[in-house]
């Protein structure tokens, strides 16, 4: 004899019953869904052709900060790579590390390293910071650099 099989029972650990004190999960439908992933596309192409329009202006204004030595102020938190000097009993050694400044630390550039391939600035507190070749979007986008440009780009 063989026994048939009840999916519907399996959908929940429980069976048909959900779990007690579980919040409970409210039904969305497919068109519901297939509108959300189609709105998140559309603002996703958007974004895309803003960043796309803004990343020529934004290099412009950052190389001449980086000629001028004009301040650039930190908006958002700025997580970058770069190199530490790591000291051990057999000698020193230069180690890759990921530091995160946090929004209102104005960083002055100072020079640019070409044979370590960074930037490298002087905080507000005298700190020197040095930022990777590889790490420039990561500076452009999350400082006062976007700001200025996307209020030109947007007429705000």
């Amino acid at each position: 004899m063989t026994k048939k099989l009840d999916w519907d029972s399996l959908a929940t650990p429980h069976g048909s019953r959900p779990l007690p004190g579980a919040p409970q999960a409210k039904a969305i439908s497919m068109k519901d869904k297939m509108a959300k992933a189609h709105s998140e596309m559309q603002h996703e192409i958007s974004r895309q052709e803003f960043m796309r329009k803004a990343e020529p202006g934004m290099l412009a204004i950052f190389n001449y900060h980086m000629m001028h030595k004009q301040p650039i102020e930190v908006v958002r938190p700025l997580a970058y790579k770069t190199t530490a000097l790591e000291k051990s009993e057999r000698g020193a050694k230069f180690v890759e590390t990921t530091e995160v400044l946090p929004p209102g630390v104005v960083l002055i550039p100072a020079a640019i390293d070409p044979s370590m391939q960074e930037y490298v600035f002087k905080a507000q507190n005298g700190e020197d910071v040095a930022i990777s070749f590889s790490e420039v979007r990561n500076i452009l986008f999350n400082t006062d650099i976007f700001e200025f440009v996307s209020k030109h780009l947007t007429g705000e």
